[in-house]
């Protein structure tokens, strides 16, 4: 019996060693420039469109507006007007407002001057739920998922309220189409769903069999990319509600968080749940490259990745680094 069980040891490890030898090794990029802004708790970090700035969100809670060139503090919000649970942030498309969320309130604020122009409570409509995900369908419209599958849309100049439940667990990520017609919604029942806007009526669907990690759009939202936390990671066409390409990996089991299609979605760029950063070839799914940003703390993850002129992106991760990676490499290489 000892001996069988050794056999079946050593030809396991085998296997793996024989797995490992056979995976390809991919391209890796080295960082163009990293720079640390600050050593504080990052609850959330965003970077600008423009990539001049950064916009970090600590423990205290501080919010900070951050000038990317010189890594000083230009605006700055405190203790003293954020509430003391406030733990997440969203920033308008046209980056002229921003709000932030403790939960159950949001409060709104003008990005320009960090001035506060008002405050919205949820406590009413929300009951025991809280505030799990939000996003600006217009300056004036929000729409905001909770952890009881429910998704409210606000509008703030009518204080109109309107719920919709859409999922039947946590509302984890939202996404607006370029059109303003749909609203996509991904929950931890493992759905994405595609809303319509004006009649507020499920459209399609997608389900994983498992909670949903990431859901990133191309530019027209043509293409979804959906990960489960397990091993389903497809590409999704929502107008058409069909699947064209599914990740094609060695490993067992991965997934994702954030990411964006690039390279006229040809290729995409996903983040793991570290810092991890990987590019995969849209029509294939194969892995064309692989590299990491770097960590400081053993919880470090990507939080944002911008688009640089020509073919450079910038990330930052929760230990507030940025760095910029050059791409054309790979580019060359399709």
């Amino acid at each position: 019996m000892l001996y069988k069980k050794l056999s079946l040891f050593i030809y396991a490890l085998a296997l793996v060693i024989l797995l490992s030898g056979c995976a390809k090794k991919l391209p890796t990029l080295t960082a163009l420039s990293t720079k640390q802004l600050t050593q504080e708790l990052v609850l959330q970090a965003q970077l600008s469109k423009s990539n001049a700035h950064a916009y970090v969100l600590t423990e205290g809670p501080q919010f900070n507006r951050w000038d990317i060139a010189s890594g000083e503090v230009i605006q700055s919000i405190g203790r003293e007007l954020l509430p003391q649970n406030t733990r997440s942030f969203v920033i308008s498309e046209n980056e002229s407002q921003f709000v932030t969320s403790d939960g159950k309130s949001l409060s709104l604020w003008e990005l320009d001057s960090f001035r506060i122009i008002g405050s919205l409570d949820f406590r009413q409509q929300l009951g025991d739920a809280s505030i799990y995900s939000v996003v600006f369908i217009d300056d004036s419209v929000l729409a905001v998922g909770n952890s009881d599958g429910s998704i409210i849309f606000a509008d703030l100049v009518n204080s109109v309220f309107r719920k919709r439940y859409a999922h039947s667990n946590e509302v984890v990520r939202l996404s607006v189409g370029h059109q303003k017609k749909y609203l996509y919604s991904a929950g931890n029942d493992g759905k994405v769903i595609t809303t319509d806007l004006q009649e507020l009526l499920t459209k399609n669907e997608y389900k994983t069999p498992f909670r949903v990690t990431s859901m990133i759009s191309n530019s027209d939202d043509s293409l979804i990319f959906i990960s489960d936390a397990l091993d389903q990671q497809v590409i999704w066409q929502p107008w058409q509600n069909r699947v064209v390409a599914r990740l094609d990996y060695w490993q067992q089991y991965r997934f994702f968080r954030r990411g964006m299609f690039i390279a006229d979605d040809t290729l995409l760029l996903t983040t793991s749940p570290k810092t991890g950063i990987s590019v995969w070839n849209t029509t294939t799914g194969k892995e064309v490259a692989n590299w990491t940003a770097v960590s400081q703390s053993l919880g470090s993850t990507v939080m944002d990745i911008q688009e640089l002129s020509g073919s450079q992106i910038m990330t930052i991760t929760s230990d507030s680094v940025i760095e910029t990676w050059d791409l054309s490499a790979l580019l060359s290489l399709q």
